[in-house]
């Protein structure tokens, strides 16, 4: 038997990762559970405080997924607006168990209403990063 053979093949590794901002533990546990399985891999944060640090920390987040009401000073459109004016390139999804917030509106930010279906967030966290793609390529 080769040395090979031994040796476990490993996952292709996810092709997207996803921050997600939810102060609601057991929703952030439930999205990210969900988010794996699809594929992705996932950070967490409790606020968007947390969210920013990270982002600063790790340059390998494609996409935000954010509630709007948030625990903390900084609520989910103002993230968005710290986010897409630190990291223009970076796509957003907005979601609430509120209407969707009238600056997500004005913004053309992607809005998810609560409660959700894991595949309504994960195929509008992957239209996100496609359409990000789209617009990042050359003509």
């Amino acid at each position: 038997m080769l040395k090979n053979d031994l040796m476990p093949i490993p996952e292709a590794p996810p092709t997207i990762t996803v921050l997600v901002v939810e102060d609601e533990i057991l929703i952030r546990l439930d999205v990210s559970d969900e988010l794996r399985r699809a594929g992705h891999c996932v950070l967490e944060a409790s606020s968007a405080e947390d969210a920013l640090d990270l982002l600063a920390a790790d340059g390998s987040v494609d996409v935000v997924f954010s509630d709007y009401q948030l625990a903390g000073a900084i609520d989910g459109c103002e993230l968005w607006s710290i986010v897409a004016h630190r990291y223009p390139a970076l796509p957003f999804v907005l979601t609430s168990a509120q209407n969707a917030p009238s600056a997500a509106q004005e913004n053309g930010i992607p809005f998810i209403p609560k409660p959700y279906r894991p595949q309504t967030v994960i195929s509008a966290i992957n239209n996100a990063v496609i359409v990000q793609s789209d617009t990042d390529e050359p003509d």
